[in-house]
């Protein structure tokens, strides 16, 4: 007998045909970015199934658009991007029970100054101002892969309205090079309180 793909459709539990994960959906929901390829999909169940294939080149969750019927493969959970109220799309994690355990610091978690390391999911931090030799091109915030997205977002504007923001002030940077607006970001229900 071939295994179950386990669909959860905003709570109800139904059983799909397919490969041996479980699939969490967000319906009107966009996983923007990290993408690994696209293509046009049969329905939404091919393109989780077509996930499923390619989990071990790095598949880890989908967006579907439900009129083009495009299928978006993501090398990361929750892609780059969580975009709520796109009423065009459904987005689903692939083995979500994996990643809806928040990092744990500061176990999951690594500051990376060379680019991202392989096994996690980062966000930059860093000055577009800034020249290139000074080397902030390449820092990031990362945390493990198979946990969930922790809402990290930077900011090279002010703090992102709506979510709560903690300033990153590089002292050692002249002011024309603009770190004084420069701000790491959570949604304010985070357990996470960042402090620099």
């Amino acid at each position: 007998m071939r295994p179950a793909l386990i669909l959860l459709v905003a709570g109800v539990l139904t059983i799909a045909e397919a490969w041996r994960y479980q699939v969490c959906v967000e319906n009107n929901v966009d996983y923007w970015g990290a993408d690994l390829r696209n293509f046009i999909a049969k329905n939404f169940n091919h393109c989780a199934s077509e996930c499923a294939r390619d989990s071990a080149k790095g598949c880890r969750s989908i967006t579907y658009h439900k009129g083009s019927r495009r299928c978006y493969l993501k090398h990361t959970p929750f892609g780059a991007t969580y975009k709520k109220s796109q009423r065009l799309l459904k987005s689903a994690n692939l083995d979500c029970d994996k990643f809806s355990k928040l990092p744990s610091w500061p176990a999951d978690f690594k500051w990376a100054f060379a680019g991202p390391p392989k096994g996690y999911t980062c966000v930059k931090i860093w000055e577009a101002a800034s020249p290139p030799a000074h080397t902030w091109n390449d820092n990031f915030m990362c945390w493990r892969n198979d946990r969930a997205d922790p809402g990290f977002r930077w900011s090279m504007a002010g703090p992102i309205p709506g979510q709560r923001c903690t300033q990153i002030i590089e002292g050692a940077e002249p002011v024309k090079y603009t770190w004084r607006d420069n701000f790491l970001c959570v949604q304010y229900n985070s357990p996470y309180h960042l402090s620099w």
